[in-house]
């Protein structure tokens, strides 16, 4: 029976940036001739290989079919993701075919590999194709020559069978662990995974149950078309990671060109980690990365709702999405009843800053307020007829005086 080929095409592959964007992931940049998805289409042209499936969205739909078309396949499913999740649940829809017997060897490419030695790493697929049953998951290991901390690890033990079996995972380890990785005679997980549909499904049976009935769902109410699976968007978008991550301001303890890098960084990491796969809150004031959405396919801006009337801000407490136009850090102070005197002078050194940043020009405001509120107190104090008020009068106009030079 031959190798049906899963080509994971749905990634936003953004490690290229600015190179690589949200329509122009990594898998399809041109690096002069060639780009990564060709390159894998070129290695299932092998005898081996059965008809393909291309698990990616509608975002990459047109550029999949350019090159399908490019090399003469006239056979071949594409899988069309609703949503963007992680590589278990395209993996997993793309097994759940019902054309695809259980027995059938399915063996899974991320389409942005680089693989040079093709006919040496076609030679290891057939050799470890016996190994395949109802409960075994293959992976293709690289063996390193320097320690990394970019790449994830994993550690094999040999078996009686004839082969090594994975002891352990070791996700982006630090470099002092890395260099210990290697002693161990570890190895770099390449993320290709060879194993029959049965197998597949077994192992979600066994470890993701919710996430199999979500995907069965799934692809059971897909539209077709044309030998296009449109996965139903409801069913799909419940085949996710249960962690929530909650970011605040990140990078808010440095300079601030320090923290929007590092801000920048996370916010990256997060998105192109796959086995993460979990929805992400990640709340900042670094207007700059409100631009994450034109490279970063998962990205959406929100911001909470405000009601704006002269300097006053009213806080509706509703998300809208979009990004804020402006920070109201002034106004939340205000709201925690730091002094009028320090917001009226935030607000002057506001307007100073803003038209620095403008025109490169201005001139520092050093005028202090408080004196000219003192003597404007004074002279109300003593133009006062005191003989003329009442007792009660006097201490009103007393706790007036007193609560303005506490404002003050």
């Amino acid at each position: 029976m031959k190798i049906i080929p899963v080509i994971l095409s749905g990634g936003a592959g953004t490690r290229l940036w600015p190179k690589s964007k949200k329509n122009m992931p990594k898998q399809f940049i041109d690096f002069g001739g060639w780009t990564l998805f060709q390159k894998t289409l070129e290695r299932i042209q092998n005898p081996i290989f059965d008809y393909p499936i291309i698990s990616t969205n509608i975002s990459y739909l047109n550029l999949v079919r350019r090159y399908l078309s490019k090399y003469k396949m006239k056979k071949y499913k594409i899988l069309l993701e609703p949503v963007k999740k992680n590589t278990s649940a395209a993996i997993l829809s793309s097994v759940l075919l019902d054309e695809i017997p259980f027995e059938q060897p399915m063996i899974f490419f991320p389409a942005d590999h680089l693989i040079e030695e093709v006919r040496q790493f076609n030679k290891a697929i057939i050799s470890n194709k016996k190994y395949l049953d109802e409960d075994n998951i293959s992976i293709f290991g690289i063996k390193p020559n320097l320690p990394s901390s970019q790449y994830g690890y994993f550690l094999t033990k040999k078996t009686s069978k004839g082969f090594s079996k994975v002891s352990k995972f070791i996700e982006k380890p630090n470099l002092n662990y890395a260099k210990k990785i290697i002693k161990k005679n570890g190895y770099l997980n390449s993320g290709i995974i060879f194993a029959s549909k049965i197998s597949i499904i077994n192992n979600f049976r066994k470890y993701q149950t919710k996430t199999l009935n979500f995907c069965i769902d799934a692809v059971c109410k897909s539209r077709v078309s044309n030998n296009v699976y449109y996965l139903n968007k409801q069913a799909f978008n419940q085949a996710t990671a249960k962690s929530l991550i909650i970011l605040d301001e990140i990078g808010r303890g440095t300079s601030t060109n320090d923290g929007l890098a590092i801000a920048r960084a996370v916010a990256e990491y997060i998105h192109d980690y796959d086995s993460l796969g979990c929805q992400t809150l990640f709340a900042t004031h670094y207007h700059e990365l409100t631009d994450l959405p034109e490279y970063l396919a998962k990205a959406r801006n929100f911001n909470m709702a405000v009601q704006r009337k002269g300097d006053t801000v009213i806080f509706l407490h509703n998300v809208e999405a979009g990004s804020s136009d402006q920070s109201y850090g002034i106004n939340v102070a205000q709201l925690a009843g730091i002094p009028r005197s320090v917001i009226k002078r935030a607000r002057d050194l506001l307007r100073f800053y803003a038209s620095q940043e403008g025109n490169g020009s201005g001139q520092m405001l050093i005028e202090d307020d408080t004196d000219k509120e003192i003597s404007d107190l004074l002279a109300q104090l003593l133009g006062i007829d005191l003989n003329s008020l009442s007792p009660i009068e006097a201490l009103n106009k007393l706790n007036e005086f007193q609560q303005r030079a506490k404002d003050s």
